[in-house]
């Protein structure tokens, strides 16, 4: 047992008298009693420079004890929140937003309006089929009843249920969680941060601090590896003589004397380029209000005047829809091929056209019913568009 002890009390101190002879410029290899006292107590060490270097692992016993009177102040002032008005006027506000969103835009504009216009739009569809007598008019009104009951079957549930649940957050969830917030974070402030943590941060530096005090190295600016060990502040003693400051000073007129005209140009570039940048955009934005009222009268003047086009002699509009016409794309491509004089950009520009104003134009939304449906895949897209209006 006393070889082993031996042997290890050598393997500890065969390092450090090789890094010694490697550093021959350094005063001594071992911590001053200064140093050592440093090291235990701050968890950093002065050079005989008064260069100072904090060692991460050493916490000391400053550290730990300032750690935790401050969290110690922290946890007092969580618990000051009670005698505040403050945190009841958060809990007031809080409330009162769950208490709207749960009666105002559940209740009232999910719950009451949604349901009204469900029923009215899916009627109103109904009216307009039954007044056209289009194909099966009859069965559009239990057609427009089915629409409506399944949008109920999940409208009512949920907005009621988001009612309740939100009444519930408003009144029970928000006003607990307001009043024991403060209380958890003076507990996790005072008892963890303020307590805990630092107490074994006084243990950690009891362990660790004297061994390295007595067997550490003296600091070095070249042996400052920014994790363990860090300068942390250069000295404050310092006082240059007047050459070292006159050497400087004319290095920094040099700098001024031949930097200034770049900085110059520097500025009047980014003035220049906000200048372009702002004019540009007040530019776009006057040209788009000027012609939004302009293209708005051009669509009314082209609408109206196919109108005019459909009600004259010389218009012979057939049953073809916008749909049709989409379907037919290839077909009426080739006979207007047939057509000599027609180029390419003419036959697609009345393509073009036939496809924004056909003969026959139903309503998009007649459109669209083209497709194949029945009661259950109606039920199905009526039940995934009420998740829209949550």
């Amino acid at each position: 047992m006393k070889k082993v002890a031996l042997f290890l009390l050598a393997a500890l101190l065969l390092p450090l008298c090789v890094s010694a002879q490697e550093e021959p410029s350094d005063e001594g290899y071992f911590l001053t009693l200064k140093q050592k006292g440093q090291l235990i107590g701050r968890g950093r060490i002065q050079d005989a420079k008064d260069n100072w270097y904090d060692i991460s692992i050493c916490p000391g016993y400053t550290h730990p004890v300032q750690y935790g009177k401050k969290n110690m102040k922290q946890a007092g002032r969580n618990l000051k929140e009670y005698i505040q008005k403050k945190k009841y006027k958060n809990i007031r506000r809080h409330s009162g937003d769950a208490f709207d969103w749960a009666f105002k835009d559940r209740l009232h504009d999910y719950v009451w309006k949604g349901t009204g216009k469900e029923w009215k739009k899916n009627f109103s569809s109904a009216k307009t089929r039954t007044e056209k007598r289009v194909f099966g008019w009859w069965l559009s009104y239990p057609w427009a009843m089915m629409q409506s009951s399944m949008d109920n079957v999940v409208r009512i549930p949920t907005g009621l249920t988001g009612t309740a649940l939100g009444a519930a957050w408003g009144g029970a969830v928000v006003p607990v969680a307001g009043m024991t917030d403060s209380s958890i974070k003076g507990a996790w402030n005072g008892g963890v941060e303020g307590i805990a943590l630092p107490a074994t941060g006084l243990a950690w530096n009891t362990v660790v601090s004297p061994p390295m005090a007595l067997f550490g190295q003296k600091p070095a600016k070249k042996r400052v590896d920014g994790f363990w060990v860090r300068s942390v502040s250069s000295s404050k003693n310092y006082k240059p003589n007047p050459k070292e400051l006159s050497d400087l000073i004319a290095w920094g007129t040099l700098l001024q004397n031949e930097l200034t005209a770049y900085k110059e140009q520097r500025i009047a570039v980014a003035k220049n380029q906000t200048a372009q940048i702002k004019a540009t955009y007040e530019e776009q934005k006057r040209i788009r209000e000027d012609t939004f009222d302009e293209r708005k009268s051009i669509d009314r003047r082209e609408k109206a005047r196919v109108q005019e086009l459909l009600s004259s002699p010389e218009a012979n509009p057939q049953e073809w829809s916008a749909l049709d016409v989409r379907e037919n794309q290839s077909a009426i491509r080739q006979q207007l091929g047939k057509r000599t004089g027609l180029s390419k950009t003419e036959q697609s520009e009345i393509l073009r056209l036939l496809r924004k104003y056909p003969p026959n134009d139903p309503k998009p939304s007649e459109e669209r019913t083209a497709r194949k449906t029945d009661p259950a895949q109606e039920a199905i897209k009526v039940l995934k568009t009420v998740p829209g209006d949550i």
